[in-house]
């Protein structure tokens, strides 16, 4: 479906939520859990396997940016992930621009991790703090912040309550996260915005498991495997969550930029 996409109009870049390679991270299951389907969007191409199995990216143009999740810290280092994945910079938290619309935030939430990283998973730690700045400093009219663990869910791990940093007031538009593998769309109060989008998107292949606790704001929920597809210009970003089963829409939402809203923009759901 991601291919079709690409063949259609040329993807700026494929964006993941964490837990890249399961169950362990290991550099031995890379290129048959990742390599396998996209290889053609990773340059340059490390392979850990000799002779090497693919190539990269034909164009040589790198556009797979990916963050870390749980399972990518499977056996306690990330250093699998870190040389595989070159959109990641060789760092746990990086910024990536999209056009000259988008600029997305990708960081660690992996709190078990905090001691081995030092980068810390609150708000006014390394990786909060390079947060705040790189947000406050970015001049793109939408930007996104993507991680593993949501801060609120009704998936099977429910909420994450220490990933609840104050994405809105630094300058972010919505938040990204997987861990849940399934689709929701929370729409909560942020400070001064009552319809911050939270968007949980873990449902990109692994077992899809049942929502338990339906948390505030919940307002879409969907057990299908899936994938979502953003579109923005200077004055609105839509995403579109597509069943990967027969690559129709399930659920799809627009923020258009409103000077008079105290999000800085109104939102509506189009389905």
């Amino acid at each position: 479906m991601i291919d079709a996409w690409d063949a259609e109009e040329r993807l700026m870049g494929l964006l993941t939520t964490g837990d890249n390679n399961y169950y362990y991270g290991d550099s031995y299951t890379m290129e048959n859990h990742v390599g396998k389907y996209y290889q053609q969007y990773i340059y340059p191409y490390f392979s850990f396997a000799l002779p090497a199995l693919y190539t990269g990216a034909p164009d040589r143009v790198n556009r797979l940016f990916p963050c870390p999740g749980n399972h990518d810290w499977g056996r306690g280092t990330l250093k699998p992930y870190l040389q595989y994945f070159p959109g990641a910079q060789n760092s746990y938290f990086y910024s990536v621009k999209l056009g000259d619309s988008v600029e997305a935030f990708l960081i660690d939430s992996n709190k078990q991790h905090d001691t081995i990283t030092g980068y810390g998973t609150k708000p006014d730690g390394v990786q909060g703090t390079w947060l705040k700045n790189a947000l406050a400093a970015s001049s793109a009219p939408w930007k996104l912040v993507l991680f593993h663990h949501p801060p609120w869910s009704s998936g099977d791990h429910q909420n994450n309550a220490y990933m609840d940093w104050p994405f809105f007031a630094w300058g972010a538009h919505a938040v990204i996260a997987g861990h849940d593998h399934s689709y929701e769309r929370l729409i909560r109060t942020a400070g001064s915005c009552r319809t911050f989008p939270y968007i949980v998107n873990g449902a990109g292949g692994m077992e899809l498991r049942p929502f338990k606790k339906i948390q505030t704001g919940s307002v879409f929920r969907l057990m299908e495997w899936g994938a979502q597809l953003v579109t923005a210009d200077a004055y609105s970003l839509r995403m579109d969550f597509y069943a990967a089963r027969d690559r129709t829409v399930r659920d799809s939402f627009t923020l258009i930029k409103d000077e008079e809203s105290p999000c800085g923009f109104s939102s509506f759901a189009s389905l």
